[in-house]
């Protein structure tokens, strides 16, 4: 067991740590979600060390609002790269000027990946860094808290350029019709919702754990 214990930590830290640091690096936005994607299942993984305290609901919490932040990461970046033919970060100068109710729900997601509160990225993260130190598992605990500041440097160059800098073009998006803007508004909606009512779905998470046992 102590086996199996310590390389489950071991895959969980490589996983998360190896996925940010190629995040860093890219140029193209749809890679580095992809990249730091890796880095989340990573911080999944975690949860199975502590099954018996929580991990499982843990792990299903995790999965339904990382759901929602990454189908609207990758919708509002898409929808973008379609109109520019590329999906580089300066697709995104200047988006509060353009498009404030896309910058605003595009940084509210990134926010929510990175954990800060007080979005459901935040909880998802906290549920399982709070379960794996009260079983003793310190050292993983350090290195997934240090891997989610790590991924604030990528995750807010987004929100740097789309609050600080000039928009390169003041031509329409297509893709920002009033009809994908609602759909992607409603999208969000889960990731400041399940930020703050988390307690209620872990409770329903819970509940399904043990109706599978």
């Amino acid at each position: 067991q102590e086996g199996w214990v310590n390389s489950l930590q071991l895959i969980a830290a490589l996983t998360m740590t190896v996925g940010n640091v190629l995040a860093i690096g890219q140029k193209s936005v749809k890679r580095m979600l992809a990249y730091s994607s890796i880095s989340h299942a990573g911080f999944m993984l975690m949860g199975i060390l502590v099954i018996g305290l929580g991990g499982t609901s843990s792990i299903i919490y995790y999965t339904l609002v990382y759901m929602f932040m990454t189908l609207v990461a990758f919708g509002v970046t898409s929808y973008l790269s379609d109109n520019y033919n590329n999906d580089r970060f300066d697709i995104f100068r200047g988006l509060v000027k353009t498009y404030p109710v896309m910058a605003i729900v595009m940084a509210i997601v990134l926010f929510s990946l990175a954990g800060l509160p007080p979005f459901s990225g935040f909880v998802a993260k906290f549920n399982i860094l709070s379960a794996v130190i009260q079983k003793g598992y310190y050292t993983i605990a350090v290195i997934a808290a240090l891997n989610s500041v790590i991924s604030l440097y990528y995750y807010m160059r987004i929100v740097r350029l789309m609050t600080l800098s000039e928009p390169e073009t003041d031509g329409k998006v297509n893709g920002f019709n009033f009809i994908n803007q609602a759909v992607l508004v409603a999208l969000c909606v889960p990731v400041v919702f399940l930020g703050i009512f988390w307690d209620k779905i872990m409770t329903i998470a819970l509940n399904a754990q043990i109706s599978v046992q």
